[in-house]
């Protein structure tokens, strides 16, 4: 981030929305990013069968996928996702080089500032907003929910740059 500075850092996280993402394992070097997540990938074939059963609103469910998010447990966080969701992807290696590249630029996250759902193009989301170890501003963790609980998609960015969401229903 330091190279790059803090508007090069928040365009790079702002364009790192993808259909889903892992996050930081350890704070510091790229190779304590690397062994995180490794070690999350041997945690995460463990516990990919453990599907959390709980609504699609849930704050516990949405937690469980930023705490696999968050300690590189990708199998985990694959199994969980749609096919449609599967399929855009590829595979979970991109969330492997998401975690990455997160761990790089922002670090860990250090403080929860806000947890909600709100409703974005028609589905059910899940925004958390917090404070992370190497980045100026809160980052918007955000998860798209089917009506099942499975991960439908992911976005990460600034907080400051949130998208839109849907208007109240009448």
């Amino acid at each position: 981030m330091h190279r790059h500075g803090v508007a090069g850092a928040t365009l790079a996280l702002a364009t790192m929305l993808v259909c889903a993402l892992p996050a930081s394992a350890q704070p510091g070097t790229k190779q304590s990013a690397k062994q995180g997540a490794k070690e999350g990938i041997k945690q995460g074939a463990a516990k990919q069968d453990e599907k959390p059963s709980v609504a699609a609103d849930s704050f516990a469910l949405a937690r469980q996928y930023t705490q696999w998010f968050y300690t590189a447990q990708v199998d985990s966080l694959w199994a969980h996702h749609s096919e449609g969701a599967r399929k855009e992807m590829g595979s979970a290696r991109v969330l492997e080089e998401q975690l990455s590249q997160l761990t790089e630029r922002a670090g860990t996250e250090v403080q929860v500032l806000e947890e909600k759902f709100v409703k974005r193009n028609g589905r059910r989301q899940y925004w958390r907003t917090a404070k992370f170890s190497q980045f100026p501003e809160p980052l918007l963790v955000r998860w798209v929910l089917g009506d099942a609980g499975e991960i439908m998609g992911m976005g990460l960015g600034p907080a400051s740059q949130a998208p839109p969401t849907d208007p109240p229903a009448r």
